[in-house]
């Protein structure tokens, strides 16, 4: 049986926490996790790439380019780099935390990696994943308190599943020969 408080006295409530922290959470089922974090990660990227298109900086010229049939790009996509990154984003996390303890520094930290990473391939694509990799590395931090298998795990899923509406999106364009 569950202990009782004495009576008159409430039972402890938990922390509620707020949208800042919710990376660091590990309470959520994955079933719901993930999706919530995915659009955590997502939307803000979406919104971002859109308000970057129509000042001009995101176009034909600027924009990330694939090579390779579409659907082995979509694969890689949705399978190779999640893994690939989210373990080399946890050596990054790794390093960085013989410098912070903060978690919430080496997330950004590991963003601003990642941001210039991709602006490598394209200036302005750095801009638009500097969030998600901030979200990723929030998620990776959190879990690896628990474990560090399962951080790579929930990581490179999410990952996963943030890269696959933009696969979609490029598969449909290739097709339609609109990239």
């Amino acid at each position: 049986s569950i202990p009782q408080p004495p009576p008159g006295r409430r039972s402890p409530q938990p922390a509620r926490s707020t949208a800042r922290d919710s990376s660091f959470r590990t309470d959520i089922p994955l079933r719901w996790f993930i999706p919530l974090m995915g659009a955590f990660s997502l939307i803000p990227s979406l919104v971002l790439s859109f308000v970057i298109a129509q000042i001009g900086l995101l176009n034909e010229n600027t924009r990330p380019k694939f090579e390779g049939p579409p659907i082995l790009v979509v694969l890689g996509m949705i399978i190779l780099s999640p893994i690939i990154e989210t373990l080399l984003m946890a050596a990054i996390l790794w390093a960085g935390s013989f410098l912070t303890g903060n978690k919430t520094r080496l997330a950004a930290a590991s963003a601003v990696i990642w941001g210039v990473l991709h602006s490598l391939a394209a200036p302005v694509w750095g801009l638009t994943v500097a969030w998600p990799f901030f979200v990723f590395s929030c998620v990776y931090l959190g879990w690896r308190d628990n474990s560090v298998a399962k951080a790579l795990w929930v990581a490179a899923a999410l990952h996963a599943f943030h890269n696959f509406f933009p696969a979609v999106v490029y598969l449909i364009g290739a097709y339609a020969g609109l990239i």
